[in-house]
């Protein structure tokens, strides 16, 4: 099974995986080209060098010494509000194009900005279908004690149109919620969201068939990737930062049973920094 990394779209490729800016990497898809989208974009919540310090904090099995990041990289840093909402809009509009008719698109969003997913998803034409919740059974504790535990994330669901789904599943497994600890019980990457595979692979299995195209514009380290060749759908990936392609190619080989193969076909590191 080939599988390289590009800055090109090649259709021909079972495994696309795609390193550079989103907006320069989807004007290279076709339109109406892919059967499902689903990622997890920036959120906009990282605070600059932001932590709570977990020191001496006694929180019944929660004690202990590590300290908690709030800032997860750069590419979660806009300047303002407006910033972000026409980000989102560029990437979204450009991603529901390469959508086909009947296809869904999935949308980890921070609960306190669905409202941009929703005005965006009016103009442009995505028919709503539900806001799925994954559960944390582990949730970080809210050390501070000013409001709940946050134990669930949002994913917001649309269609490019509104038909009965491909691959509809037993109604128990048709729950439009998901039960997993968080990160800290399966990560296998540096990367601060990488999201559960069987949590990804539930989404894609009732709304794609075999051999069906997933796209995931913010691949990261690769879990949507993972998820949708273990379902023996196509991929295409897009991430701007190498490091975490790199580690995308190395889950993406041990999940599959894939060989490995030479990185990239030639230095791309200049070209995605020019």
């Amino acid at each position: 099974m080939e599988m390289r990394v590009r800055t090109e779209f090649d259709p021909k490729t079972r495994i696309n995986l795609m390193l550079g800016d989103v907006n320069d990497m989807l004007n290279k898809i076709p339109d109406n080209s892919v059967d499902l989208i689903l990622t997890d974009p920036p959120y906009m919540i990282s605070q600059d060098g932001g932590k709570i310090t977990r020191n001496n904090m006694r929180i019944g099995a929660y004690k202990r010494s590590a300290d908690i990041s709030l800032d997860y990289g750069e590419w979660d840093h806009f300047e303002t509000i407006e910033d972000y909402i026409e980000f989102t809009d560029n990437w979204l509009t450009k991603s529901f194009a390469k959508l086909k008719e009947g296809g869904w698109i999935f949308i980890f969003f921070d609960k306190m900005k669905i409202y941009i997913l929703q005005e965006i998803a009016d103009r442009i034409g995505i028919t709503p279908k539900l806001i799925y919740t994954w559960c944390k059974t582990n949730p970080t504790p809210h050390f501070r004690r000013m409001n709940f535990v946050s134990a669930t994330e949002l994913i917001w669901g649309g269609e490019k149109g509104n038909k009965k789904m491909k691959n509809y599943q037993p109604q128990r497994d048709m729950y439009n919620y998901f039960l997993s600890p968080n990160k800290t019980a399966y990560g296998e990457t540096d990367h601060p969201n990488e999201k559960p595979v069987e949590l990804l692979k539930k989404l894609i299995l009732p709304t794609t068939l075999k051999d069906d195209v997933v796209l995931d514009p913010f691949m990261g380290s690769g879990s949507t990737g993972v998820a949708a060749i273990m379902l023996d759908r196509k991929f295409v990936g897009i991430e701007k930062e190498q490091h975490y392609v790199e580690q995308a190619v190395g889950r993406i080989a041990k999940h599959t049973g894939i060989h490995k193969f030479d990185l990239f076909d030639h230095d791309l590191s200049e070209q995605v920094l020019e």
